[in-house]
C-alpha cells in the first residue's frame, strides 16, 4: 500500500467529483425544469390498492388458519388411530405369547376407558379376539349389556 495506491484513489475521487457529480446534478436539474414546463406531477396515491392488499392479507390468514386446523384434526385422528392400533398389536402379541394375564387385561381396559372408548365396544373387541366371557364381565364395567344375542 504505497503512495501509488493513494494517488490512484485520489484520481478516482477527483474524477467522481469533477465529472460524474456535475453530470448527475445537470441531469436532475434538467428533469426538474422539464417537469415544471410540462406540468407533470407525481401520481396520487390511491387507498384502493392498500385496501385490496389488506383484504388479500386477511383472506390469506383465514386460509392459513383453516388449513392449520384441518391439519391438526387429521394429525389428532391419526394419533388416536395409531394409539389404538398399537394397543391392539400389543394385546395380540401378548395373547399369542400367553403372557397376557388378567392384570394386563385390566390395565388394557382401564387405558382404553381413559382414552374415551365405550365399555361395550371394548367388550365386543375382546369377544372378537376370543376372550372368555367371564373374564370380560369381570374386567369391563357394563360389558355384559352389549353381549351378542
Amino acid at each position: 500500500m504505497g503512495p501509488f495506491f493513494f494517488c490512484l484513489l485520489f484520481l478516482i475521487a477527483m474524477f467522481l467529483i469533477n465529472v460524474v457529480l456535475p453530470v448527475f446534478v445537470l441531469y436532475r436539474l434538467g428533469r426538474w425544469i422539464w417537469r415544471l414546463i410540462q406540468g407533470e406531477k407525481k401520481a396520487e396515491v390511491s387507498a384502493a390498492p392498500a385496501e385490496d392488499l389488506a383484504a388479500a392479507l386477511a383472506r390469506s390468514r383465514a386460509e392459513t388458519e383453516a388449513a392449520r386446523a384441518e391439519t391438526e384434526a387429521v394429525r389428532a385422528a391419526a394419533a388416536v388411530a395409531a394409539k389404538v392400533r398399537v394397543q391392539e398389536e400389543r394385546i395380540a402379541v401378548l395373547k399369542t405369547q400367553g403372557n397376557l394375564d388378567r392384570l394386563a387385561l385390566v390395565y388394557y381396559v382401564e387405558d382404553a376407558l381413559k382414552s374415551g372408548q365405550i365399555a361395550g365396544d371394548i367388550a365386543a373387541a375382546l369377544r372378537a379376539k376370543g376372550w372368555p366371557e367371564e373374564e370380560i364381565a369381570a374386567v369391563v364395567p357394563g360389558g355384559e349389556e352389549t353381549a351378542p344375542a
